[in-house]
């Protein structure tokens, strides 16, 4: 296999945990005014199809560049994840580290592409077309990424961070399970009214 293919294969495997962030993310438990008046368990924060983009970098490099977001800015012959990002494509980017097992993500950032195009937009019109962050080679010289710290991004491109996830964990649990087993169900319910599904976290 190419060098590309071999990375798909192992990102891969990443794909039912990236679901779960995502589900997580992108629903919400319904508070109790919206159960008693509405008739509402769950809400979806998008409710059309959407596109998210996913990078998983592999376990070493998170003590080295735990803030650092990368993004493909050139290859030959192909258009990149920057390009399609200016061009409109694309949602979301689910960008994060994988553990020492490499089947989960043990440290990720789901950023709104919506607001990063308008932050790369502005950037660009400030400074004569010049892209944020910095250019770094691939290490095999096949490509080279936009290299964006975290620190410097703007609070809204960051729509959710494994970081949440933690807090909203502790809130929740005293002394959590495994993550892989870990459900809550809401504290108070309407008097008479079935049960809303739990919220599961993500592995």
């Amino acid at each position: 296999m190419s060098g590309w293919q071999d990375d798909k294969a192992w990102s891969d495997r990443f794909i039912p945990n990236m679901k779960a962030i995502l589900g997580w993310c992108l629903f919400a438990e319904a508070d109790l005014a919206e159960d008693q008046l509405r008739n509402t368990d769950l809400i979806v924060f998008q409710a059309r199809a959407f596109r998210v983009g996913c990078r998983v970098r592999r376990h070493e490099f998170l003590a080295k560049y735990p803030n650092d977001i990368t993004i493909r800015a050139s290859r030959p012959g192909a258009d990149t994840e920057v390009d399609k990002m200016l061009s409109g494509w694309g949602d979301f980017f689910l960008y994060g580290f994988s553990d020492e097992a490499e089947r989960r993500l043990k440290k990720w950032v789901l950023c709104d592409l919506a607001e990063l195009r308008k932050f790369f937009v502005g950037h660009m019109r400030q400074h004569e077309g010049a892209l944020p962050g910095q250019i770094r080679a691939n290490g095999d010289g096949s490509s080279e990424f936009l290299v964006l710290s975290q620190d410097q991004l703007p609070a809204a491109v960051r729509f959710k961070t494994s970081d949440d996830l933690a807090r909203e964990r502790a809130m929740t649990f005293a002394q959590p399970a495994h993550p892989a087993d870990i459900t809550a169900y809401p504290a108070t319910r309407s008097p008479g009214s079935p049960p809303c599904p739990p919220t599961t976290y993500p592995p």
